[in-house]
């Protein structure tokens, strides 16, 4: 079995796994042999990737194999992620910015831990990217609460690795975790910190610091996380850093119910103390740039505004430049609206340009 683009496809190629929806619902079976028909099918689908059957391939597992092109593609999102989230406006968070982006493609390299990384992308793409987004937010935090690297470097691994156990939960439930699932569904879904604890067990390659992230990263710190109910530091630093993370990407990029980023950071706040460490609060509020210095925004109030400065310890609410009203009518004098004195105003979204 081997793995192929689908702007690849070159017609009488077999499927080696068969192709679901959004809904777990199975739309091609394995073992169907592929038109180029289909590639526009499949593009429409959001499926850039199918899997084949392969003579050059046979009794060779893909999976355990490392495909330099994918990690070339996991070294380009690393880079981008960590140029996003970083101010990058004075000389440590230009060092943090470097040496997270070391650290995670230092990870990257180690072939256990790629292979692991590449089953979660060959599972669910968003999975995979929510993965490298949590590991590069927790590496920024853990950087900026001094944990020594050494430290660091296995926590990058745990929070790349958190949901592995995922892989094994049905697909159907992935992305329906919710109380409307039922006790039993919610059940198998809470069961995916056992299934990647033991997954990972088995091989033996990794440390206690990985191993106890991925079975206590949805641990709060009021006692009422799973999967064993932990108060305060009984839950490890480290599962206390991806919790934060995990939930703060989780509300901004997850595949329903997306929240604004004001939303999440308010969750957040509003938690710090009851759910989420007080510490790893403050140090992701101080490191993180939600909506980096110089990047164009929309406000509540419709206007374009761009990122004219931080302000220290609350990402959301950075100082702006107003460039252009809800008309698109471009301003002709130099307005600022600091989002700290402004309290009614907010940003709701970010554009790639004006």
């Amino acid at each position: 079995m081997r793995t192929i683009k689908v702007r690849n496809i070159q017609g009488k190629e077999i499927l080696a796994k068969p192709i679901f929806n959004s809904n777990g619902v199975m739309l091609i079976p394995d073992g169907t042999v592929i038109k180029t028909d289909y590639i526009q099918t499949f593009l429409d689908l959001g499926i850039e990737e199918i899997q084949i059957k392969d003579e050059l391939y046979v009794g060779v597992d893909y999976d355990e194999m490392v495909d330099e092109e994918v990690k070339e593609e996991c070294y380009h999102l690393i880079k981008d992620i960590v140029k996003n989230q970083t101010k990058g406006t004075s000389a440590e968070d230009v060092e943090i910015g470097r040496v997270t982006e070391e650290i995670l493609q230092s990870v990257m390299n180690q072939e256990e831990v790629f292979i692991n990384v590449n089953k979660i992308r060959n599972s669910d793409h968003a999975a995979y990217e929510h993965a490298i987004n949590v590991a590069a937010l927790s590496t920024i935090v853990a950087l900026k609460l001094s944990i020594p690297r050494h430290s660091v470097k296995e926590y990058a691994i745990g929070a790349l690795l958190h949901d592995i156990g995922m892989t094994f939960v049905p697909s159907v439930f992935r992305n329906e975790f919710d109380d409307d699932l039922g006790n039993s569904k919610v059940e198998v879904v809470k069961n995916h910190v056992f299934y990647g604890l033991d997954h990972l067990r088995k091989k033996d390659m990794y440390s206690d610091l990985v191993l106890d992230i991925v079975r206590n990263h949805h641990e709060r710190i009021d006692g009422s996380g799973y999967p064993s109910g932990l108060f305060g530091t009984n839950i490890d630093r480290g599962s206390r850093i991806v919790a934060v993370c995990d939930t703060f990407d989780g509300m901004v990029f997850g595949v329903s119910d997306r929240s604004r980023v004001y939303e999440a950071i308010e969750y957040i706040q509003g938690n710090c103390g009851k759910l989420f460490d007080e510490k790893v609060v403050k140090a992701f509020m101080d490191s993180v740039a939600l909506y980096p210095t110089g990047s164009i925004v929309i406000t509540s109030e419709g206007d374009t505004a761009m990122v004219h400065r931080q302000n220290k310890g609350y990402p959301a609410r950075p100082l702006l430049r107003l460039i252009k009203n809800q008309q698109g009518e471009v301003y002709n004098k130099y307005i600022l609206k600091d989002l700290m004195k402004e309290l009614s105003l907010f940003i709701v979204d970010s554009v790639e340009s004006i």
